[in-house]
């Protein structure tokens, strides 16, 4: 019975509280579930989902990452800074990649401050924070810059109705989802985040995987 119990609350019971939010949202505040209303939250329910999924890998390993913020705002910065005088779409990809390539490179640092040096993730995460914010100061110097035309319109844009943010993060999510069920290095994620030890017994590389989902999330 507490088997059966536990099977219906992994595949149904964690959508109640969403349930709950949506009947009372609809009670309250029926503008907020309109198809306009909807449309308008998208694009941050797309940010959101991206930013998700990285905690997700992270939380997995029985880890968290508060750097988060700081990471979000240096790509940003970085990206607009670049690509301001560029207008097209290879040109604006490249402009990204010093961005992808930072948040990349200060989630590893996390994750070996964490992972080799046995620092708490809480108190490694929340100091890299403050450093990628002052990053984002020294190079935007306090001004905020602007996205070339191309790229606002993208991230504004629509594909069939639906915000291409919201389709680049969906994307996302199904490709994350294809190799965490999918594919042997999911499983061995997963392995790690039940347990380390049962992990390096059975030959998986615990370093790796802890690291790679730090850098990941980053």
């Amino acid at each position: 019975m507490n088997k059966v119990l536990a099977h219906s609350y992994r595949t149904g019971g964690r959508s109640i509280p969403i349930a709950m939010i949506v009947i009372l949202g609809s009670w309250f505040a029926p503008s907020s579930l309109t198809i306009s209303a909807l449309q308008a939250m998208s694009p941050f329910v797309a940010f959101l989902l991206i930013v998700a999924l990285g905690q997700f890998l992270v939380m997995q390993q029985r880890g968290i990452d508060i750097s988060v913020a700081g990471g979000v705002s240096l790509a940003a910065v970085l990206t607009t800074s670049i690509s301001r005088n560029y207008d097209s779409a290879v040109g604006i990809a490249l402009c990204a990649s010093p961005a992808i390539a930072a948040g990349t490179f200060s989630g590893f640092l996390n994750g070996v401050l964490i992972q080799r040096f046995a620092m708490p993730p809480l108190v490694v995460t929340v100091a890299g924070n403050s450093v990628l914010f002052g990053f984002v100061v020294w190079i935007s110097g306090g001004v905020p810059a602007t996205a070339p035309p191309l790229l606002e319109t993208f991230c504004i844009g629509r594909t069939l109705g639906v915000p291409n943010v919201l389709v680049v993060a969906a994307g996302l999510m199904i490709v994350l989802l294809i190799i965490e069920r999918k594919m042997l290095a999911g499983a061995r994620a997963r392995a790690v985040g039940i347990s380390q030890d049962a992990a390096r017994l059975i030959g998986i590389s615990v370093p790796t995987y802890m690291i790679g989902a730090y850098a990941f999330a980053g």
